[in-house]
């Protein structure tokens, strides 16, 4: 009997140790899906903390691009300004140089060129009324610086020779004195004629002299125009060329400035987007993950407590089947069994009698922990 009360005490013993670690396995349960739930706000937390310095950072590039593109623009605005007015500067101070060049110049050459034009138009003028270049009048010899007094001078010396040698009035005398006389006529008229061509050639090239040195002035002024023109020309086009450079890179300036705004505006966005976007599903599969592990967690403590429970009542059966199969040994003598009342009683512990028979109500509680 006392083999029956110990085998249901060990049965009942292992029931309630595997009770009991069935309660500490399901504390396990509850320990891990408190874990999980504080790792899911830990990540959802973590979420908000990016997505939010996110939208910090391109509220702060959103906000400070326009300010760049601003002030890139004003940038380039002024150096388009100071180039404009520093070539407008050069203009005004290289222009006058050239003009004072042409001035001083056309001083210079201009009474040239004005007096050759005033002598050309004498010359013109004379040479038309054949003041100049006609042919003169020898009709009247008599009339010429010397003639006369040379021509009388002339007759008396030959008359006083004809005399002297007693011709008087002869035809010898008279003959002599009219080839005195033409041949003094011929003299003179060779003499007015070389005089005459050479006072003309003189005045001709003195009146044409001037009009040539006014054209030569004339000229040179036209020379000294073109230079400065053509110089001219060129400085202003070289400002006109820096100018349109100026233009193109203010242009250029500008539309890098834009073109990086919108580079900066669209990193921003992207990264915005990214953050929207992959902090979340980071975040989703954090928390599946922590899910996961701590369902897996909590599933094997259960298990771990219906195999500790179901141990334990398996082990309570055993011994109950065991205490009740020894009972019956030891009580039923009509069963044929050769252990007797000594043998029961040398089994008993110190040679007290053990119950013949475990009770009802004791069966029935042993089987209730089952």
């Amino acid at each position: 009997m006392a083999a029956v009360i110990g085998g249901a005490i060990g049965g009942a013993g292992s029931l309630f140790g595997g009770l009991i670690g069935s309660s500490g396995a399901q504390a396990a349960a509850a320990t891990n899906a408190a874990a999980q739930q504080q790792a899911i706000q830990a990540a959802l937390t973590e979420q908000q903390n990016a997505f939010g310095a996110a939208q910090t950072s391109y509220g702060l590039i959103t906000g400070l691009a326009p300010q760049y593109l601003s002030q890139a623009q004003g940038v380039a605005q002024g150096y388009y300004g100071n180039g404009q007015q520093a070539l407008q500067n050069a203009y005004n101070a290289g222009e006058p140089v050239y003009g004072d060049y042409y001035q001083k110049a056309y001083n210079a050459l201009n009474p040239y060129v004005q007096n050759g034009q005033a002598i050309g138009g004498q010359l013109t003028g004379e040479l038309q009324s054949g003041a100049l270049g006609a042919m003169p009048s020898l009709t009247d010899l008599s009339q010429l610086p010397g003639y006369q007094f040379t021509l009388n001078q002339g007759l008396q010396a030959t008359q006083n020779a004809a005399a002297a040698q007693g011709l008087g009035v002869s035809g010898a005398a008279l003959k002599g004195a009219t080839n005195y006389a033409e041949n003094t006529a011929n003299t003179f008229a060779n003499n007015y004629l070389q005089n005459y061509w050479a006072n003309q050639n003189n005045r001709y090239n003195m009146l044409a002299g001037v009009q040539n040195t006014g054209a030569q002035a004339a000229n040179q002024l036209g020379t000294i125009a073109g230079t400065v023109g053509s110089n001219l020309g060129s400085f202003i086009s070289g400002i006109g060329g820096s100018q349109a450079n100026l233009a193109t890179n203010f242009g250029t300036n500008l539309a890098t400035g834009t073109f990086n705004t919108g580079n900066q505006l669209t990193s921003a966005g992207a990264q915005l987007g990214a953050a929207a976007t992959g902090t979340p599903t980071q975040t989703a599969s954090t928390i599946g993950n922590v899910a996961t592990n701590t369902a897996a967690n909590i599933g094997s403590a259960q298990q771990a407590a219906a195999n500790l429970q179901a141990g334990g009542l398996t082990s309570a059966g055993s011994s109950i089947s065991n205490a009740l199969l020894l009972n019956q040994l030891l009580n039923n003598n009509g069963g044929g069994s050769t252990i007797g009342p000594a043998a029961n009683a040398s089994i008993a512990a110190g040679g007290a009698p053990l119950a013949p028979n475990i009770s009802a109500s004791n069966l029935n509680s042993l089987m209730a922990l089952q």
